[in-house]
């Protein structure tokens, strides 16, 4: 991770806001982030990501809007791993594995869409 620049932030900080485009995806290397999605005037709190998980890995695949919050639980820091890095590596990899990505991902979302709380 040390060719990623890093981004520290305190806790109660913003990382991801729900419904923003970003090209970004960030590995969590210290501290913990709270994942939220917001129903109405309701946050409902989602998960909890500790240290070496990722975050914003659905919009930075499918390159959609983001589907959640992602705010600083405590002191945090990620790595932030840009897009252009990714396509970059993207190009070693056979198609198939693409096709599988895509697959994936847009199932995911089509799932965390049709979840009711």
């Amino acid at each position: 991770m040390e060719h990623f620049a890093k981004k520290s932030l305190k806790a109660g900080e913003i990382l991801i806001k729900e419904g923003e485009k970003s090209n970004d995806l960030y590995l969590l290397m210290k501290g913990s982030l709270k994942v939220t999605i917001t129903k109405g005037t309701t946050n409902y709190e989602v998960e909890t990501i500790m240290p070496g998980k990722l975050a914003g890995e659905m919009s930075f695949l499918d390159m959609k809007p983001r589907s959640a919050n992602v705010t600083a639980f405590s002191e945090s820091t990620v790595a932030v791993i840009p897009r252009v890095k990714y396509e970059e590596f993207l190009k070693t990899l056979p198609d198939w594995l693409l096709k599988l990505q895509t697959t994936i991902i847009s199932r995911l979302r089509d799932a965390n869409t049709k979840i009711i709380i």
